[in-house]
């Protein structure tokens, strides 16, 4: 959801959301530099894992592509491939 700042002439979206259900606000430039920011990491990432002759697995490169994209926060990445693999 895109909402127009009046007094700034900025564009906002709802990134999230705390613990007591109140919206967060990030200007748009913001998030859009963050999923940037998340895409680079995971091609970092995937070519690390590459030099060392593996691969990841279908799975954890979904789960991963949904945090580059900022589907899931980083503690919820985490918490799925570590689930994937069942450790605590």
């Amino acid at each position: 959801m895109t909402v127009r700042d009046k007094r700034k002439n900025r564009a906002l979206v709802a990134a999230g959301s705390l613990i007591r259900t109140r919206t967060v606000m990030i200007p748009v430039a913001v998030v859009e530099e963050l999923t940037v920011q998340r895409a680079t990491a995971l091609e970092r990432a995937t070519a690390s894992v590459r030099a060392e002759g593996r691969t990841a697995a279908p799975e954890v490169e979904m789960i991963m592509s949904f945090w580059a994209r900022g589907e899931l926060s980083t503690e919820q990445m985490r918490d799925r491939v570590r689930s994937l693999y069942h450790v605590p």
